[in-house]
């Protein structure tokens, strides 16, 4: 072979090189990435609705939604958030199930973990239990409309479900409670600072921790008695080994930064220069891309409202109708509480309660992981919510004798039934004060302030949710780290 001629077949092999990789690079830029970009113009046949429905999108790209029904309004808000962020409504829905590990592999089990331990499905399902006929109706048209989307989609529905080959499932009504209970949970965290202030006492004596707090009531009980004790010990540790693995997972489950606030205020029609009433609301949520929120203008038959949505979930969570406007910033206020329960010498799972022993819940749940083994999670749910104590073993590495020995359960008020999605909706719908409060009496997680302006000129706050009954005396089933005041009552099952 002469030389010249091994110039040529080099120079040919490079240029298949080449070729194959421009193909392989027009495969996956195109193919894989680009197909799946949604169609913002032109028109798209279905037989998903009763009447013509348009979708409009402003030089902002906000879609303004102008339907002739209701069921079709509801049903184009499912389409259009499927269009536009179906990939971070799955990724809220496998949050909710434990189901990250199926896409992501190891480096998401943890997380996994703790939303199956915490029961964030579980909660999710309660809270259909509790959906009455209107509010279900309107989710089940908002499910039509997503499903819709993805049926006439096959393959284009996002680009990161066809770089991880994630296949695309149907959305459910629970899907759209799960993404509401993701989102609850990223506003609550109550609970470690209930460790944190147990780990206080390893540096500072009891009084000196409890004068570290907030306006703490002098006549309040300390946080903890028993200074120096073997379970005091035990209990740090436990505190310690819990707070840093959470650390570890908590940009799995979203929520705000250390530091981070809001902020709303409204203003009465005196002090604003046109003599109407001024609002304005800042949430300060987590900054990412896509952005936590969708914006979108809802007109139909009986809705006229703009603002703010949670893509997976209908309705608007912050802006204005015709007649009034109201805002949001997380109330921060103490929806969790941490027991820590007795357990039975010789009989496993059984907990005190009073004298008796009370046998609680025991599930086994499989994780599947991606190019791994599946993972066996067993759960302790006791009357007062799921063992928490369990989540660090995978990761202490074996035994512990302080997790072993020391079983926390976790109540939150997110655990509980709620109704938040059906305060939502009637929020959308108000026309006077009287309505927007009513609505709001549904709101139950997560506790938010809300402001409010109407045209009349009236102005007004609520803090709205719901918060634990705390009293002064507790059963001697489980000791309580922390202190609260009385509220409205709640049931703290698991």
């Amino acid at each position: 072979m002469t030389f010249s001629t091994l110039i040529v077949i080099t120079l040919v092999l490079l240029f298949l090189l080449v070729m194959g990789a421009g193909a392989l690079f027009l495969y996956l830029y195109w193919w894989r990435m680009q197909r799946p970009v949604p169609k913002l113009e032109g028109v798209v046949k279905t037989a998903l609705l009763e009447q013509p429905v348009e979708v409009l999108r402003d030089k902002h790209g906000i879609p303004h939604i102008l339907a002739q029904t209701e069921a079709d309004l509801f049903r184009s808000l499912g389409w259009t958030h499927a269009q536009d962020r179906f990939w971070q409504m799955e990724q809220a829905r496998r949050t909710a199930q434990g189901r990250l590990a199926e896409i992501f592999g190891e480096p998401a089990l943890d997380a996994d973990r703790f939303c199956r331990i915490i029961g964030l499905q579980r909660a999710s399902e309660a809270d259909e239990t509790a959906l009455d006929e209107a509010t279900r109706q309107r989710l089940a048209w908002y499910t039509a409309g997503v499903n819709d989307y993805l049926e006439q989609h096959p393959g284009r529905v996002s680009a990161e479900h066809n770089l991880l080959r994630v296949p695309v499932e149907p959305w459910r009504v629970v899907d759209t409670l799960g993404a509401a209970k993701v989102l609850a949970w990223s506003m609550s965290g109550n609970w470690q600072s209930e460790l944190t202030r147990l780990l206080l006492n390893q540096h500072l004596d009891v009084y000196t921790a409890a004068d570290l707090e907030p306006d703490y009531p002098a006549d309040a009980p300390m946080i903890l008695e028993g200074v120096g004790s073997a379970e005091q010990v035990r209990l740090q540790s436990v505190a310690g080994l819990l707070l840093t693995q959470y650390e570890q997972i908590r940009q799995w489950l979203g929520g705000e930064s250390v530091g981070q606030g809001s902020n709303s205020w409204v203003l009465a029609p005196k002090h604003s220069l046109n003599r109407r009433p001024l609002l304005c609301a800042d949430p300060h949520l987590t900054v990412q891309l896509p952005a936590l929120v969708y914006e979108v203008h809802l007109t139909g038959p009986e809705t006229e409202v703009s603002g703010m949505t949670f893509p997976g979930m209908p309705g608007v969570f912050m802006g204005h109708n015709a007649h009034l406007a109201w805002g949001l910033t997380n109330a921060q206020v103490d929806t969790q509480d941490l027991f820590v329960e007795r357990l039975h010498a010789d009989q496993p799972f059984y907990f005190a309660h009073g004298a008796e022993w009370e046998l609680a819940q025991v599930l086994d749940e499989t994780i599947t992981v991606r190019r791994a083994a599946p993972h066996t999670e067993r759960i302790v749910i006791t009357r007062h919510g799921p063992l928490i104590n369990g989540f660090v073993r995978r990761a202490a590495g074996g035994a512990n004798a302080a997790l072993e020995s020391t079983p926390l359960a976790l109540c939150w008020s997110g655990h509980t039934a709620g109704t938040v999605l059906t305060s939502v909706l009637k929020l959308n719908q108000c026309q006077n004060w009287e309505e927007f409060t009513d609505a709001l009496a549904l709101w139950t997680s997560p506790p938010q302030n809300v402001t409010y302006a109407d045209v009349r000129g009236n102005i007004g706050y609520v803090m709205a949710g719901r918060i634990r009954a705390r009293g002064e005396s507790w059963p001697d089933s489980g000791s309580r780290l922390g202190a609260g005041e009385d509220v409205a009552g709640l049931d703290c099952a698991g």
